[in-house]
């Protein structure tokens, strides 16, 4: 099986709907990559939601626009 080449036609449409979706995603990271974490995924469109505590992460988890598993 080969992977197919790259559309930028396809990616183009994909950034858009990721934009205008805007998903949350939970981060648990280490403080040192926090920030650059979060600014990354604010850059792409994203709302990231950096819960450190697993008590508060399932709730976040089973927000509708959550892409956390």
């Amino acid at each position: 099986m080969q992977a197919e080449p790259l559309n930028p036609a396809h990616i183009a449409h994909l950034q858009h709907l990721f934009r205008r979706h805007s998903p949350l995603i939970h981060c648990m990271t280490n403080d040192v990559v926090q920030t650059f974490t979060a600014n990354v995924l604010l850059a792409i469109g994203a709302s990231p939601a950096m819960v450190i505590d697993p008590q508060e992460a399932s709730p976040v988890c089973r927000h509708r626009r959550c892409a956390a598993d």
